[in-house]
């Protein structure tokens, strides 16, 4: 069951926009030197790693807010002149010797600055457009370095008001006794299955105590017993094929009418999830072909496992 704290954090991050609007000043042209620092910092094959840092200046402003309430405004660059509407997006603080640091670095329609403070810095989120009727908010707390991802919920609009969750993936706060839990919440993959995950951070309890990622399926379909899973995950220009190393557990009841199978995959075998554009699941019980809801919320789940859990690169 998720903590008090997450179920705060994923309020927070659900409020809509309208609700926690902001002021902001207005955007305006970056020096020649944070253009410099925004090429540095610039990720392997982005887009704005290959502009002169002339280019930059004409393709990126920034607006001035200050997040800590220091007196020095820290600096919103957008990327809105040089894409759609996702952008790429940085905030910097503004150190002595103009210099810069980076606090946040991310994609989406624009930061909300949230209420809610810790250690004088207050929680962000930045909402990413998926379609008409849904998209994901992301929330990042300042970690005394820069601003870390927390959270990702994807919702829909339903119409006549308000929004559907479609699945959430959070970083949990240690609580008394326990490490912090990456979790990827029950999600609707077809045909009576949802599938869960989580991995518990034990950085500092050393590697022989740390138990694997786990990987959960739940459904009333499932056999009482042993039961294998045959995977498959596709990428374009390659085929992983898992089935030669199947995933196998013993079902156990969950309380009500589904059955639980709890799974390992290898590191090799989460990489392929992250990487794989379709994934079906083979065996008694299972749909076969996985929703596309639940292979976005284990991408998700994945692409931050891998800060914690160092996973192979992907098969050739």
């Amino acid at each position: 069951m998720p903590s008090r704290a997450l179920v705060t954090l994923l309020a927070l991050a659900c409020l809509p926009a309208a609700a926690l609007a902001q002021t902001r000043p207005r955007s305006v042209p970056i020096p020649r030197a944070l253009a410099v620092q925004v090429k540095a910092d610039a990720e392997d094959g982005a887009d704005i790693a290959e502009l002169r840092v002339e280019e930059i200046q004409a393709a990126v402003t920034m607006v001035p807010k200050d997040l800590n309430g220091d007196g020095v405004p820290e600096l919103f660059v957008e990327g809105t002149r040089y894409c759609g509407t996702n952008c790429e997006r940085w905030i910097y603080r503004l150190l002595p010797g103009n210099r810069y640091s980076l606090l946040y670095h991310g994609w989406g329609t624009g930061e909300t600055v949230l209420p809610q403070r810790i250690n004088g810095w207050p929680l962000i989120t930045e909402y990413s457009h998926m379609s008409c009727c849904e998209g994901g908010t992301h929330l990042y707390r300042f970690d005394g370095g820069r601003y870390r991802w927390r959270s990702s919920v994807e919702a829909a609009t339903r119409a006549r008001g308000g929004d559907s969750v479609i699945y959430r993936v959070a970083l949990l706060s240690a609580q008394a006794g326990q490490p912090e839990t990456l979790l990827m919440e029950p999600v609707h993959a077809g045909d009576g299955l949802r599938l869960a995950a989580r991995f518990d951070l034990c950085r500092r309890a050393g590697a022989a105590l740390c138990s694997p990622p786990v990987l959960r399926l739940l459904s009333a379909h499932l056999p009482s017993g042993r039961v294998c899973v045959e995977v498959h995950a596709v990428a374009r220009e390659r085929r992983y094929d898992l089935s030669g190393n199947r995933w196998c557990g013993v079902t156990a009841a969950s309380g009500g009418t589904e059955r639980v199978l709890e799974l390992r995959p290898s590191r090799s075998d989460w990489a392929a999830l992250h990487y794989g554009e379709s994934l079906e699941m083979r065996g008694p019980g299972l749909p076969g072909e996985v929703s596309l809801d639940a292979r976005a919320a284990l991408h998700v789940f994945v692409t931050h496992l891998a800060d914690v859990y160092s996973l192979p690169p992907p098969a050739q």
